[in-house]
């Protein structure tokens, strides 16, 4: 490692001769780059400043494949990029340098203002402060690579580097200032994720450029480019995406209240209550099921009459919905509350809200296509003759998802499998393919429009806004000329995915226990287990035989679209969505909880682990073991379950962009007067569980309505509801 501060004019001929090798053209862009593979990253210590914290760059470093230079101030980063951008633009068809970051927010955040002093002349990001480019002085292209490639340093690391990231061996909370001593081992740890940078420039450099070639901005712009291939003429695709969109305003309603994600939640019958002999049952890749399995809308979407709109059968349509006096079917609740366009009016009315979805109401309206009305019909009832479609929209036909997409998406998934089966998920090739995979999906349901940040005049990322200070957003014509993937193929995929657990549900309602997106849990002794399990049986065999047929046999694709059943749990308790934990047979205790992270990790992030149970130890487990380690863990999750900041290990960020100079004392006892202009801060937040008191008063009435009533239970809560 070569220091700036200590071996410049050594560093400055070693740069001179990296920097006048070899070109490559990125036809996309229409401009050279040098294939050097360079990397930036830093490293910083927590600094406490009055009530706060603020943080400060010890240490940077600056890969050129195998040389690495270094610095112990941001003054002399500033430096060694000003002269970096000296060479440059001394070099015959001014090249760009392509230099990766993995994590570009982070180092943009302490960086900014000394890169905004060189000059920044370009930006692309999709928020303020994550920055995906970074251009300064023309010429230097600091490169997002973690959001690109959707992993972590580590992963890249293991599929793409003979250079091998070294995990835990920087205790992150000593302090660290410039002129503290740095450990061996500390510098082979900066040293790695460097030279990792530059080994995954050269990999890029092989494999993204050349003539139909360019290295995407994200992830999804890999994904878009294999689709891309696929299509014979691009132009008439786009223009037929584009033709078959509705106004504006339609669209952006249709996004906002039409597009729905996955159902999670509890059944109010066994909310909080601790049930033996639970059973898993998982639905097998459920997007690229239902994209496979199912038709989709097709050709123009177009304002229908409401007499035309009840008079068609099999044609996809969308329908404003007033429902009045509407009840649940169930104990299930369904439907979200925030997707009705009403949803302010719900909240102050007479309505029943379960986890923010709902049980009753005196009146809702939403938005419903025809495969949500159907599973809508049976989990709800209300009065229908005050019901009413407010207005409508009705597509041409139904048709299969086109073969660009279903031959890219077949051949990923297969892929996929088949490194599944084999025992290659670390490979790279598993990851490409699964992200691949997922990510269809996603372009689909990506928004047309996107925030526009440029550079203010402080050189800070700002949203782009017009004189009157609106934000500036493309045209809705301007807009969607480059699409090629209907967004109503996503909105259906979505559909048909919630309507498969919808249906399963309401066919057994009191057997089933827990849902999350596709998965169900149910209690296998309960009398209604056994017709469940029969109709799973003849559900998997229909669609073997389904995609025996569309995939020939083949055995990686033939589990499709099933449903997977596992072995019974020990015990299972639910309090909510995305919030229940369950034992194993083996003891083994698995917790599912939002917003609190399941394998406790010190701080070099290395999970916890307990010699006594022979196995890494949960959050929740270390929590409960240091509080309560006399009472049953299922009495322990339950609301008001509390883990404190040591134990939780959730972070959040706070960034910091006022200027402190302060006198500091390091891990070696030194003092020293830094400088910190801006930083982003990783603090430690605490995690509680949380259940509102109206949901709670909803739980115990349907409980106890259910524990003292026979075939007329229904009609009691109802009553008891008020409803």
């Amino acid at each position: 490692m070569l220091y700036y501060e200590h071996e410049q004019d050594r560093i400055e001929r070693i740069v001179n001769y990296k920097l006048h090798g070899k070109m490559i053209f990125d036809y996309s862009h229409k401009h050279y780059y040098l294939t050097t593979g360079c990397g930036f990253d830093i490293e910083t210590s927590k600094i406490q400043v009055d009530d706060g914290y603020t943080g400060y760059c010890y240490h940077w470093a600056f890969s050129m494949d195998d040389v690495v230079i270094a610095g112990r101030t941001l003054d002399s980063m500033e430096s060694f990029f000003r002269f970096l951008s000296e060479v440059l633009h001394g070099i015959d068809k001014r090249p760009k340098l392509m230099v990766l970051d993995a994590n570009l927010g982070y180092e943009w955040q302490y960086c900014k203002k000394y890169w905004n002093a060189i000059g920044l002349t370009g930006l692309f990001t999709k928020e303020k402060r994550n920055p995906l480019k970074i251009e300064i002085a023309n010429q230097i292209e600091m490169r997002e690579v973690i959001g690109l490639f959707g992993t972590s340093l580590n992963d890249i690391a293991k599929n793409y580097c003979t250079t091998k990231k070294m995990v835990g061996d920087l205790d992150y909370s000593l302090v660290r200032l410039s002129r503290t001593k740095l450990k061996p081992k500390d510098l082979v740890y900066i040293e790695n994720d460097v030279k990792i940078l530059s080994e995954l420039g050269n990999h890029i450099f092989a494999n993204f450029f050349g003539r139909n070639k360019s290295l995407p901005m994200t992830s999804t712009g890999m994904i878009r480019a294999k689709i891309k291939a696929k299509i014979k003429n691009i132009k008439d695709v786009k223009y037929q995406v584009r033709e078959n969109l509705p106004c504006e305003q339609d669209y952006n309603d249709f996004r906002r209240f039409l597009f729905k994600g996955g159902i999670c939640g509890t059944n109010s019958l066994y909310m909080n209550v601790v049930l033996e002999d639970v059973v898993c049952a998982d639905y097998t890749s459920d997007y690229p099921a239902v994209m496979f399995h199912f038709d989709y809308p097709m050709g123009k979407c177009e304002v229908c009459n409401t007499r035309e709109f009840l008079s068609e059968k099999r044609v996809p349509y969308i329908g404003l919905f007033e429902f009045v006096n509407i009840r649940s079917t169930t104990t299930h609740s369904l439907m979200s509350s925030h997707k009705c366009m009403n949803n302010a009016e719900l909240n102050a009315s007479n309505s029943t809200i379960d986890n923010g979805r709902i049980y009753s109401a005196d009146r809702i309206i939403l938005f419903l296509n025809d495969v949500e009305y159907k599973a809508f019909v049976k989990a709800y009832t209300w009065d229908r003759k005050e019901s009413s479609i407010i207005k409508c929209w009705k597509f041409e036909r139904y048709g299969k998802l086109p073969n660009y997409v279903l031959d890219v998406l077949e051949e990923q998934y297969r892929i996929k499998e088949e490194l599944s089966a084999s025992g290659k998920k670390g490979t790279i090739e598993y990851v490409e393919s699964k992200k691949c995979v997922n990510g269809i999906f996603g372009m689909m349901c990506t928004s047309i429009f996107t925030d526009d940040f440029v550079f203010n005049d402080e050189g800070e990322i700002d949203e782009n806004k017009d004189e009157n200070g609106m934000p500036i957003k493309k045209p809705f014509d301007e807009a969607i000329k480059s699409m090629f993937l209907s967004p109503f193929w996503g909105f259906w995929i979505t559909s048909y995915a919630r309507y498969l657990l919808m249906d399963i549900i309401i066919r057994f309602p009191e057997c089933i226990v827990q849902y999350d997106t596709d998965s169900i849990y149910y209690v296998k002794s309960h009398p209604k287990a056994r017709e469940l399990e029969e109709f799973i049986v003849d559900y998997n065999n229909r669609i073997y035989a389904f995609n025996d047929k569309i995939f020939g046999n083949d055995k990686h694709m033939r589990t499709l679209g099933a449903w997977e059943v596992e072995k019974p749990f020990k015990r299972f308790k639910g309090l909510g969505s995305k919030r229940y934990m369950y034992e194993k047979q083996n003891g083994e205790l698995k917790f599912v909880v939002s917003g609190c992270r399941k394998v406790l990790v010190d701080n070099n992030n290395n999970k916890t682990y307990d010699e006594s149970k022979g196995r890494y130890i949960s959050t929740i487990e270390w929590q409960y073991i240091h509080d309560k380690p006399n009472c049953d863990i299922f009495d322990y999750f339950t609301d008001g379950m509390y883990i404190d900041k040591e134990h939780c290990n959730k972070l959040s960020s706070k960034y910091v962009d006022e200027e402190f100079i302060v006198n500091y004392t390091d891990c070696d006892g030194n003092s020293e007067t830094i400088r910190c202009p801006s930083a982003v801060v990783l603090e430690d937040t605490d995690f509680t569980m949380g259940v509102s008191s109206l949901r709670t008063d909803f739980i115990n009435t349907v409980q106890a309505i259910y524990n003292n009533s026979g075939n007329d239970f229904l009609e009691e809560l109802w009553k008891r509801l008020g409803i």
